[in-house]
């Protein structure tokens, strides 16, 4: 599948309160993964212990296509037992935003990101 601008769609996002305010750029259409083993093009639903508690629908973007507006800075992080990749947090309202993949050691995930997508309103 081709990248280029006419196969991409930016979808704005935020956490409850609003302090967090991004948007993530990806590549159209959406499926459930794997089913082409392009991890951009995919929803997954991740089976650990905290995304399952939070309800985490992923997506796995690059990690230039998620831009923030405003509140990067202020997110909180939580390392769970592998304290492998920081799952990312607003600590005003603690809507789970993202895992931050940049450590894992996994080749089809170097250079992205790994996003919840039950934030973006028009997915």
């Amino acid at each position: 599948m081709t990248d280029n601008l006419s196969t991409r769609t930016t979808y704005q996002a935020n956490c409850h309160c609003g302090a967090i305010k991004y948007s993530v750029t990806l590549p159209r259409p959406l499926q459930a993964f794997p089913s082409d083993g392009i991890p951009g093009n995919n929803i997954a639903r991740c089976n650990c212990s905290i995304c399952t508690r939070n309800g985490y629908l992923l997506v796995y973007p690059m990690r230039e296509d998620v831009v923030f507006q405003c509140g990067e800075e202020t997110m909180a992080s939580y390392l769970c037992a592998t304290k492998g990749a920081p799952h990312r947090f607003c600590p005003k309202c603690g809507s789970a935003l993202l895992v931050d993949i940049a450590g894992v050691d996994v080749e089809a995930l170097k250079g992205r990101n790994a996003v919840n997508v039950s934030h973006e309103d028009c997915l």
